[in-house]
């Protein structure tokens, strides 16, 4: 009888270590998930960035050459 409590008791232990490392599992996927969102934020930020950028010089050379243009004319 002693032998059959022990294992009982032995079982629930090990039960409660798989139930245990079940949560971690858990906790780690979620913050998987939370630094691929934040990783997927960061790059539309930079995205978003290069796109003004790439604006604000196709503006600049728009105006380069208008300028350039000007120049031409009244020459």
């Amino acid at each position: 009888m002693v032998d059959l409590e022990s294992r009982r008791l032995k079982s629930q232990e090990e039960q409660a270590k798989v139930i245990s490392q079940s949560q971690k599992l858990g906790i780690s996927r979620n913050e998987l998930i939370n630094a691929r969102i934040e990783l997927s934020s960061v790059e539309a930020d930079y995205q978003k960035d290069i796109a003004k950028a790439f604006s604000d010089r196709s503006s600049a050379l728009s105006s380069l050459a208008d300028g350039e243009s000007e120049l031409s004319e009244t020459a």
